[in-house]
């Protein structure tokens, strides 16, 4: 399946799993951010959901010391305070459930917290009417009030809880330790406030008041552990205050009287020293509110920071990632494509071997520019030399073709005139038989002799003249013969050269196989070319081994009829010879008679002798006429071969043409 793919998608394909999971967990990232804004945001509702219920319960605690102080004071003090106090708690109250209304989502996960106080918040209008009544107990009444104001202060707690960021968590922890120390607190005014004003302790106001002191303690532990440096000074330095000192100094006069009573303080005194403690607690507790609201806006401005730049750097990334990743990809595919483009044009196209590549670049691509160079420039090279190599084979055949129809030409009119020769031989045969017939009857007519002695001094000249002309046709013969030897040699020099031209056009398109072998797949059309090329030399080097054995037959041939003509001439010279003798006896025989006979019988001889020369000669001139025939054949098969060959150039030079040098 992958094979079938381009190269741009599978390098897309590649690039396209690191792209995504950069995606993913940038994106994961990005949403990390945001869910840890919105915890953010949601503590900080908390936060503030904490110190609205800090602000209920420092109001409900007051209203527990003014309820207890009334109730033990019979309704005859605190009355006109514990209404104005009421109204402070429901407004309070209102504050509350409007901010929880507000921040749905942060009143959700303290909703367990949130409905127990408000399961508590329902039964207050009866313990109201009940305290109004002086219908409950002090003990009973200030139960209650403990009870709404844990419950609330859970709330606090549960916020504190619910924080995941860990700054965040301690500070929500020394706020609700801070805020359990208020409690306490309160609950000590409430209690000695009901003790002043009973004017004596009872064992169970008594160990209760230990109790709130020993929690004020632990609490205010919990507080110096777990508050900011900053907070836990601001209380150290409160508690320096007038106030402080003075709230402390009635509370130990009190417990300095213990069970015995007759304290000497009245509860208005007790309640507003107190009072001024507790509200400075309630201004450090603020303050510590207001620390962790600011701690949680600062938070939540980092951490919206923190997202803005989460989101900006996963879009830049991903920007970049594609940029980058669509450079890659065109920087590894466009060079691609125009390799393919300039081996297409190559294969299909003009064949332009002109053409190059960009090979200034540095990596792979750059290095198969430069190899793919050097291989386009050994074909120009190669083709380069096939086409000269084309040219002279191509004239070579041409001066082969011409030569070969020289040599038939003259082939032909040696043949002409080896028939001539031959028919001079046979007359010349004839002669010398009736030479031989007359000087037999010479002897018989030595009377007549002087008369024939003068007929044959004439028939001795002609003969001369013959044997002369014979001579002459016979060196012309051989010269012809040697010309055609010579012709044979440059054909053979010719047949050499091609045969040199069409190794080297071989060894060049094994040469150019070679190189496109190594190119692979890219030079399989050049591979095609040069086997093409090759062929056509080798079927060059067959076509002229041939023409060579011809010629070298041709040669082999010509050179026996060579010998023969030089042979022949050597016999009609010796009949020369002999026609001069016989002339030289003839006028021997004008001379004297005596001599008739024996002259009559040496010309019979010398006619005989000739006979046998002459026909001799005829039989030589008849194998030259083969010859020089087997010759002129052989000369029309070379030109035929040449034709041939011609072809053949003309084919190659078309094919090398194809390509532009």
């Amino acid at each position: 399946m992958l094979k079938n793919l381009s190269i741009r998608i599978k390098l897309l394909l590649l690039l396209l799993l690191p792209v995504l999971g950069l995606l993913f967990f940038s994106g994961r990232e990005v949403l990390d951010k945001y869910a840890a804004l919105q915890d953010i945001r949601q503590t900080e509702q908390l936060i503030g959901l904490s110190v609205r219920t800090g602000a209920l319960v420092h109001e409900l605690q007051k209203e527990r010391g003014l309820s207890s102080g009334f109730i033990n004071a019979k309704g005859e003090k605190f009355r006109s305070e514990l209404a104005k106090q009421r109204g402070l708690c429901d407004e309070q109250f209102k504050q509350l459930a409007a901010f929880i209304a507000a921040t749905p989502d942060a009143a959700t996960i303290v909703r367990q917290a949130l409905d127990a106080a408000a399961k508590q918040q329902e039964k207050l209008s009866d313990i109201r009417n009940k305290v109004d009544a002086l219908t409950i107990e002090g003990k009973e009444s200030f139960g209650f009030y403990t009870a709404i104001n844990y419950s609330y202060l859970d709330v606090v707690a549960a916020v504190g809880r619910s924080s995941k960021e860990p700054t965040l968590m301690r500070s929500a922890i020394a706020y609700f330790a801070f805020s359990k120390v208020k409690e306490e607190m309160g609950k000590e005014r409430a209690t000695l406030n009901a003790v002043i004003a009973g004017n004596a302790f009872s064992d169970e106001t008594y160990q209760r008041t230990f109790g709130i002191l020993s929690a004020q303690k632990s609490f205010m532990e919990g507080f110096r552990k777990f508050g900011s440096r900053a907070a836990v000074t601001t209380y150290d330095e409160k508690a320096q205050s007038e106030s402080f000192k003075k709230a402390d100094e009635l509370r130990n006069a009190v417990l300095a009287k213990g069970m015995a009573g007759s304290f000497e303080i009245t509860p208005e005194t007790w309640f507003s020293a107190i009072t001024a403690k507790i509200d400075q607690m309630k201004e450090i507790e603020d303050g510590i509110a207001k620390g962790i609201l600011q701690q949680a806006s600062d938070q939540a401005g980092t951490a919206r920071l923190a997202l803005i730049l989460s989101i900006a750097i996963s879009l830049t990334m991903a920007v970049l990632t594609l940029l980058l990743s669509l450079l890659i990809v065109g920087s590894i595919t466009g060079p691609l494509r125009k390799l393919v483009e300039m081996l297409q044009d190559i294969a299909q196209g003009e064949g332009d071997l002109t053409r190059r590549l960009d090979a200034n670049r540095k990596d792979e691509f750059g290095e198969v520019s430069h190899w793919f160079n050097r291989f386009v420039e050994n074909i120009h090279s190669i083709i380069s030399q096939a086409t000269t190599t084309t040219v002279q084979v191509a004239t070579a055949s041409n001066q082969l073709h011409s030569t070969a129809e020289q040599i038939a030409t003259a082939a032909e009119e040696v043949a002409c005139q080896s028939a001539t020769v031959a028919t001079a031989s046979e007359e010349m045969s004839a002669t010398s038989n009736d030479i031989s017939r007359n000087c037999t009857l010479a002897s018989d007519i030595a009377n007549r002799a002087s008369e024939m002695a003068h007929g044959g001094a004439s028939v001795v000249q002609e003969t001369i003249s013959g044997m002369q002309t014979i001579a002459e046709k016979v060196r012309e013969s051989a010269r012809t013969v040697e010309a055609l030897g010579a012709r044979s040699d440059q054909i053979g020099a010719i047949v050499g050269t091609i045969e040199d031209i069409a190794d080297q056009t071989n060894l060049l398109a094994l040469n150019a196989a070679i190189e496109a072998a190594r190119a692979g797949e890219m030079g399989r059309g050049f591979a095609v070319v040069a086997d093409e090329v090759r062929a056509l030399a080798e079927r060059t080097t067959r076509a002229t081994r041939e023409i060579g054995e011809m010629i070298k037959a041709i040669q082999q041939e010509t050179g026996g009829a060579v010998t023969s003509m030089e042979q022949g001439v050597v016999e009609v010279e010796k009949g020369m010879d002999s026609s001069r003798r016989s002339g030289d006896a003839l006028q021997q025989i004008l001379e004297g008679i005596n001599e008739v006979t024996l002259q009559v019988h040496q010309i019979a001889t010398a006619a005989e002798e000739q006979t046998a020369v002459t026909g001799e000669i005829s039989t030589n001139i008849h194998q030259i006429t083969d010859v020089v025939q087997q010759t002129a054949n052989g000369a029309h098969q070379t030109a035929g071969a040449a034709s041939e060959l011609s072809g053949l150039a003309k084919d190659l030079e078309g094919l090398v043409g194809r390509f532009k040098l």
